[in-house]
């Protein structure tokens, strides 16, 4: 290519501009100047972004280590001050959603402090009267008690298989709609799935089931669980408990199904009174 544009540079200038009819002709020396210049235009676009790339790069990495160090400057501040580490973790939460760019300077002085502590009090006023509407809510359905004795509407079917039992806790999602912010989430540390552990199926219909499991669980926890056995097909589903009865050597759950898949459900009762009939 680099003889090509050597001869091109001697060559005498002939034949690319036609006087008569006005035309340029590109089969000449033009055609290899219109290239080195589309190429030397690639080559300083390619270098743009690469050096415009790196810059970036280098600023986020910049601004991550100042954020670690600032971090550890407040947590160590706050700890000095009598503050626990948990403590100092979600004062800096606060005070960072509050003052991005100088959360420390906004704990340190005088006037931050007195405006954290503004909007400490904003929170719990917030949080009372959602307590306030969660215990109404409480006492209005426990009212419903005497009428109610958590008799399932469809009949139950004796199953006695063998079944898998997770408990559930809350997930980022679920606990950000009782916080604030997804930070107070993950803060609570709520993991979604733990470790399953088998159980047996005492009896199940389509609104809820009694499982016996070796578990530590309570009323009002969350559980999932799915057969344990080849021949009965039944996928993951989730339950919420409604009570619970402590035996010698496990604990029966008694659940309620939270938007159960109704075909796989069915699908599962048709199985077990066949077996029943059998």
């Amino acid at each position: 290519m680099i003889t090509a544009v050597i001869l091109a540079v001697t060559t005498p200038p002939k034949g690319y501009l036609n006087i008569e009819s006005g035309s340029i002709d590109f089969n000449g020396p033009l055609q290899w100047i219109l290239l080195l210049a589309v190429l030397g235009g690639l080559a300083h676009l390619t270098y743009w972004l690469v050096t415009k790339t790196l810059r970036e790069r280098h600023a986020q990495r910049a601004e991550s280590e100042r954020q670690e160090s600032r971090s550890d400057s407040f947590r160590e501040r706050a700890e000095s001050l009598g503050f626990r580490r948990g403590e100092a973790k979600t004062v800096e939460r606060i005070a960072r959603r509050l003052a991005p760019k100088s959360p420390l300077n906004l704990f340190n002085s005088s006037q931050g402090r007195e405006y954290l502590i503004s909007d400490l009090e904003r929170r719990i006023a917030t949080r009372e009267r959602e307590i306030k509407t969660l215990v109404r809510l409480k006492e209005r359905l426990a009212a419903l008690r005497e009428s109610d004795v958590h008799e399932r509407n469809s009949v139950r079917v004796e199953a006695g298989i063998a079944v898998w039992v997770s408990k559930r806790g809350l997930s980022n999602q679920e606990m950000a709609a009782l916080v604030d912010d997804e930070d107070e989430a993950e803060g609570e540390g709520m993991f979604a799935n733990l470790d399953s552990v088998s159980g047996r199926l005492l009896d199940i219909s389509e609104g809820g089931a009694a499982i016996e499991v070796d578990m530590d669980i309570v009323r009002g926890d969350q559980v999932r669980f799915w057969s344990g056995d080849p021949k009965i097909l039944l996928g993951e589903t989730s339950a919420g408990v409604i009570s619970t009865e402590q035996t010698d050597t496990a604990r029966i759950l008694h659940v309620h199904f939270i938007d159960p898949n109704l075909r796989d459900l069915r699908s599962a009762i048709l199985q077990l009174r066949g077996e029943e009939s059998e």
